[in-house]
């Protein structure tokens, strides 16, 4: 769950979810894509007055996001920031980005079949949870990954072991180089 915080800062230090309306889609985030949100988002980042130098701060943010995350969901959580007055504060900018169906399909058998994993129920909140929390920014970050790489989760959850099911999982994320 290191990965919303990792989001978070990404969005933060950068600059400024599905919003709708995003002419990139739900897919993962291109290289193109993250270029042109991340150099306007991290432009305005140093207008006001960050010291970031824009080459640096693009590269970073880039490196965050492309090839996982949704590209809808990076482009309203910058467009939102982008918005914002210089030192306001942006928690609601990530409260726009709703979860997809698949998102949803994910916590249903997250839940389900990582139960007999955990050792508390309360630990799968933060892994399997794709509704945001106000209480809790960890608590809902899967909603920020692209649907094929969410069905590549789900894919790892009907084998028949728990390590076996979070080896997969260890094995998607890193293939994909998501910090979970």
């Amino acid at each position: 769950m290191r990965n919303l915080a990792l989001v978070i800062l990404v969005v933060a230090a950068c600059g400024g979810g599905s919003g709708g309306g995003s002419v990139f889609g739900t897919g993962p985030i291109t290289d193109e894509q993250a270029d042109e949100i991340c150099t306007a988002d991290c432009q305005h980042d140093i207008d006001c007055g960050s010291g970031n130098d824009l080459a640096s701060c693009v590269a970073g943010c880039k490196e965050d996001v492309v090839g996982w995350a949704r590209a809808d969901a990076v482009d309203a959580v910058f467009d939102c920031q982008l918005a914002l007055e210089c030192n306001a504060s942006d928690d609601a900018c990530l409260g726009l980005v709703d979860p997809l169906a698949i998102h949803e399909e994910w916590e249903a058998a997250c839940r389900t079949d990582l139960a007999p994993c955990a050792e508390t129920p309360g630990e799968l909140d933060g892994f399997c949870e794709v509704s945001p929390s106000p209480a809790d920014d960890e608590i809902g970050f899967v909603r920020f990954i692209a649907p094929p790489i969410v069905e590549e989760m789900i894919d790892c959850l009907p084998l028949p072991a728990c390590d076996a099911r979070l080896d997969c999982l260890q094995s998607v994320f890193a293939s994909h180089n998501i910090d979970f």
